[in-house]
């Protein structure tokens, strides 16, 4: 799309008159690029619950788990880690980056209570896997109906 779709000619008339459809135009830019603001959350992740535990994986990749760190308070699971940029050596520069690097931090509100010391974190070949017990009081329970 170009300024001529606008149905306007910028030169011969009111340059104005062109403001009220750039908006349109500019989506159309969008669309036709695939380009997408970014506003995923990293890392992106998943979650699993039973009636005994919940699963949490992240896609973490190029992060060392010496660099990662976390943490659950009340019901919130954090995962803070920073992805740190490669060493290139002497002279040597980017021809290209489209790798994020720095620091990072998500904080995700977890369905129930859980056990604080009986979380246990494992992150191989990208991906951390968080296993979190739940506790005694927010297991569900079966209620007897009398009748």
């Amino acid at each position: 799309m170009s300024i001529w779709d606008w149905g306007v000619d910028l030169w011969e008339s009111d340059p104005w008159m062109g403001l009220g459809t750039m908006p349109r135009w500019m989506e159309g830019l969008w669309r036709s690029e695939g380009w997408r603001p970014r506003t995923e959350a990293f890392p992106a992740v998943n979650i699993w619950a039973s009636d005994k535990k919940a699963m949490l994986t992240a896609e973490i990749p190029g992060v060392a788990g010496a660099d990662i760190e976390a943490s659950v308070e009340d019901h919130t699971l954090t995962i803070r880690g920073e992805r740190k940029l490669e060493d290139l050596g002497k002279g040597a520069r980017y021809h290209r980056q489209e790798r994020g690097n720095g620091s990072f931090i998500r904080q995700i509100r977890l369905p129930f209570a859980v056990e604080k010391d009986k979380v246990d974190a494992t992150c191989r070949d990208g991906i951390l896997r968080v296993a979190l017990e739940r506790t005694e009081q927010s297991k569900p329970r079966r209620v007897e109906i009398k009748g």
